[in-house]
């Protein structure tokens, strides 16, 4: 079940992150420029659709094996779970990084790939990512969560505010002071991850087996299904980013980039409430318990939905006053943000339904829900931007999302049905 009080103590580490993101927002756009700033998040963007074929569903992978040997507390297992994801993380990450690089050469694909970053900003881009999240999963496995999340949500917005500080006060500028502060901010958190892990094999009671148990690898067909899964989560919410790129330049980016970041307001609980139950959804599907899967999905759904409707309400009343602290131009986004926040009103829920499924294997059942909703979003990003902008980017993810909550919840209800309440 999901803890309440485990809950309540990782918003506050989320709500001090989400503050802390803010304030690391509007430092970015100080220091950089609406136009750097907006290069930078052409950047981040792009790395990050290299970063969906570099995880492929390794982090999924290190937090549901991690979970299951920490549980258990077989020490050989859960080395063999942090060896193999870190290893398989380096390599994805180069073969992937260099792969795109090549890619980025063709006229056809060089108009989405925005950004001017060459292949060594990228390639440390990536990795940086991949490894962290992977390590992330395997952290969060041994129910360390908020402490993983100190981690990716209080240490990376604080390097990132102080990289860019401590540049621009030496009198750099361009936008190679956003990409070293977006490595910077991987790499120390990285590290700060590793540590935690060390920490956790110090102070844990393993019960040593010889050989450890069988660790399940992650075949190319499962690798295939997340990053189909991750390429149509990246169209639903990164690349219409890419697409106003095309259109509108790094100035509008860096409006429409600075709204989805306070939408994150929506799904800041959510998204907690998701990742304290992944670990007892992935323990309860082992054992094959699904009245508890039940029972958990089921709570966490209700806190999902609550605390998701209150962040509808704070952006309506306070939305535009938080675009125009930050840039005076932004404020103009206000329509574009509201937009937003009601369809990631519909993410909470599905948030919530794609993080059981992918703790119980049927990522399959979580793709065909996406793609649905995908057949929708896309071909309206291509018709509604052009002509109405960001609001027309905003309009297509919210109809998108309809669409995919509706097949995901459909699915689910037939997938964790009453026949397999035992």
């Amino acid at each position: 079940m999901v803890r309440n009080k485990a809950v309540l103590a990782n918003a506050g580490v989320r709500g001090f992150a989400a503050i802390l993101a803010f304030a690391s927002q509007i430092v970015m756009v100080k220091l950089l420029g609406e136009n750097a700033y907006g290069s930078y998040v052409l950047f981040v963007t792009y790395c990050s659709l290299i970063f969906i074929f570099s995880r492929s569903g390794l982090d999924v992978v290190a937090l549901r094996a991690s979970s299951v040997a920490y549980g258990h507390q077989d020490r050989a297992q859960f080395g063999q779970v942090f060896r193999r994801v870190l290893t398989l993380g380096v390599l994805l990450s180069i073969v992937w990084a260099l792969l795109f690089s090549l890619a980025k050469q063709l006229s056809a694909f060089k108009r989405f790939a925005q950004s001017d970053a060459g292949v060594g900003w990228v390639l440390a881009g990536v990795l940086g990512m991949t490894l962290l999240a992977v390590l992330l999963g395997v952290v969060r496995g041994t129910r360390r969560i908020i402490s993983a999340d100190v981690v990716d949500s209080i240490a990376k917005p604080l390097v990132i505010m102080l990289v860019i500080w401590i540049l621009v006060g030496y009198g750099s500028h361009g936008n190679s002071v956003g990409y070293i502060a977006f490595i910077a901010a991987n790499l120390i958190a990285t590290i700060a991850t590793a540590a935690l892990l060390i920490g956790v094999d110090r102070k844990s009671r393993w019960r040593e087996a010889p050989g450890g148990s069988r660790l399940e690898l992650l075949s190319p067909r499962s690798a295939a299904t997340y990053i189909t899964y991750g390429l149509i989560t990246y169209v639903f919410f990164q690349l219409d980013t890419l697409i106003v790129g095309m259109w509108l330049g790094t100035a509008e980016v860096g409006a429409y980039n600075m709204a989805c970041n306070f939408v994150r307001l929506v799904i800041f609980v959510p998204m907690i409430v998701v990742i304290q139950m992944q670990p007892s959804i992935a323990s309860a599907f082992h054992s094959k318990d699904f009245r508890t899967i039940r029972a958990t999905v089921a709570g966490a759904m209700k806190k999902s939905l609550f605390f998701a409707g209150g962040g509808v309400l704070a952006l309506v009343l306070f939305g535009r006053w938080l675009l125009g602290l930050v840039s005076e131009s932004f404020a103009g986004a206000y329509p574009t943000l509201l937009v937003l926040a009601f369809a990631h009103l519909m993410n909470s829920a599905i948030l919530v339904l794609t993080g059981m499924l992918l703790m119980c294997k049927e990522q399959k059942l979580v793709v065909m829900a996406q793609f649905a909703g995908l057949c929708v979003c896309a071909p309206l990003y291509f018709v509604l931007i052009p002509r109405i902008g960001t609001i027309g980017a905003a309009t297509s993810v919210l109809l998108g999302l309809v669409v995919n909550l509706a097949c995901l919840t459909w699915l689910s209800a037939r997938w964790i049905s009453k026949d397999k309440i035992a």
